[in-house]
């Protein structure tokens, strides 16, 4: 038989373990409000949340009590979630949703300044692409001629030039 104390800090330590499940739970759904998962992404954090907390509940009571299931793990558990749904849910619910709220108003501002880089590293290249484009036309121009030139005898495609002109 284990003495009352040793008891008492495995109940305890069950407690905690429910508190630290209902703090991820809320900590998920936030995450989940500001990443908007599709049905696929969200099962697997679903079970992803899970195995996380039963590896989290296995080290827990094999620390508190070499392992051992007993029904007041369940009941301190219980009790855990209870006490943190009732007590602490709504201010770490408020903080978990300011916290993901300034990461990302943070992560909008770093890529409004990435994006405002961009134009300005970008803006150079578009005033030496414009003359460059008018070359590239009058070269492919030359080279329809050049092809048109080789294909026929000089009096027909000085006809052919002719009407292109015209047709302009």
């Amino acid at each position: 038989m284990t003495p009352v104390d040793d008891q008492i800090f495995a109940f305890l330590m069950t407690v905690l373990l429910g508190v630290l499940t209902g703090l991820t739970f809320d900590f998920y759904a936030i995450l989940r409000k500001y990443i908007k998962p599709g049905k696929v992404c969200t099962a697997l954090g679903d079970f992803l949340v899970w195995v996380i907390l039963t590896t989290v509940a296995f080290a827990v009571l094999l620390y508190a009590n070499w392992g051992e299931v007993r029904f007041y793990v369940f009941i301190g558990i219980g009790i855990g979630v209870l006490f943190y749904k009732k007590l602490l849910s709504s201010y770490f619910l408020f903080l978990f949703d300011k916290l993901f709220l300034l990461i990302s108003k943070i992560y909008q501002g770093l890529l409004g300044i990435i994006r405002l880089i961009m134009k300005i590293l970008v803006f150079p290249l578009k005033i030496i692409k414009i003359p460059l484009v008018f070359f590239k036309r009058k070269i492919e121009r030359i080279r329809v001629f050049r092809k048109l030139a080789n294909k026929l005898s000089p009096k027909k495609f000085l006809r052919k030039l002719l009407r292109k002109i015209e047709k302009k």
